[in-house]
């Protein structure tokens, strides 16, 4: 049984969020103002008013799925968790779809997140119907602001959602502020980890997080002998965990090469996490 209090203070607790985390209408305007004019000048101009919040937030630093969960088990005690606001996007919590703020267990709340937009993917379609207690988009905070954890529905994979769930669900967009983050690498030292190996088929493997695009991904890097045998080419293999079903397939997704790493790379919202390194036996 699940410990869940809706709390009575939502609104001034909503107020107080918005005033700390989300732009106002006139700063989303000054800060997002290229994103707006291209919006408007490819006919879908931004509302304000119908926008989910965290895409009227600052680019706080995003985070794999697996990561959020991490940091929302690392927090002690009772949590808040937010839905988004009544109106536009009709999202709230469980079936009356109340939309407020609760209070829960942080470790308690990271199972719910974990059995409902992940685990439950792996239900087969006899078993018993699953209660939803989370909205679509969730916002979790202490009450004192000083962390926020921000799941969004979002996934970089969501044609993949009925055949390949588990996929799909681990690319969930998520976006953190206030908690520890390991140092990024530059592109350069992307590169010097990548070259300083004398053997081809060399992983490497690596996160790239992009607040601005709006997703997360994980890429393998693999370095292999150039056709003519005197060089290296690298593939950039943004979903190794894909089962494709052509080698058409295939070779489109890994048809991400070095030239379009170094354009990722100038993006100052990019953040690159080297893994580990490891070598894979020539076949």
């Amino acid at each position: 049984m699940l410990n869940v209090t809706l709390l009575e203070n939502h609104e001034e607790i909503r107020k107080n969020f918005n005033a700390k985390f989300v732009y106002t209408q006139a700063e989303l305007e000054l800060y997002n103002k290229d994103l707006i004019e291209s919006c408007s000048a490819q006919g879908y101009p931004l509302e304000f008013s119908r926008l989910l919040l965290w895409s009227k937030m600052p680019y706080y630093q995003a985070v794999s799925f697996d990561r959020a969960l991490a940091f929302l088990k690392s927090m002690n005690g009772d949590v808040y968790a937010m839905s988004e606001p009544p109106g536009e996007h009709n999202q709230g919590f469980g079936l009356q779809n109340v939309h407020g703020v609760i209070r829960m267990d942080a470790v308690e709340l990271a199972d719910r997140i974990e059995y409902e937009w992940y685990e439950v993917y792996q239900i087969t379609e006899d078993s018993p119907f699953v209660e939803h207690l989370l909205p679509d988009d969730l916002y979790v905070f202490d009450p004192s602001m000083a962390h926020l954890l921000v799941f969004t529905h979002e996934n970089d994979f969501w044609d993949l959602e009925s055949t390949q769930p588990m996929v799909a669900a681990k690319s969930r967009f998520c976006m953190c502020e206030g908690f520890p983050l390991p140092p990024a690498a530059s592109y350069e030292e992307l590169k010097a980890a990548i070259a300083k190996s004398p053997k081809p088929n060399t992983v490497l493997t690596l996160e790239l997080s992009y607040a601005l695009k709006g997703y997360f991904r994980a890429f393998t890097v693999c370095k292999r002998l150039a056709s003519d045998r005197k060089g290296y080419e690298y593939w950039f293999d943004h979903a190794p965990e894909i089962r494709y079903t052509s080698v058409e397939g295939l070779e489109q997704a890994k048809a991400f090469y070095e030239d379009s790493l170094l354009i990722v790379a100038a993006d100052p919202t990019v953040r690159f996490e080297i893994h580990s390194v490891k070598h894979t036996p020539t076949i």
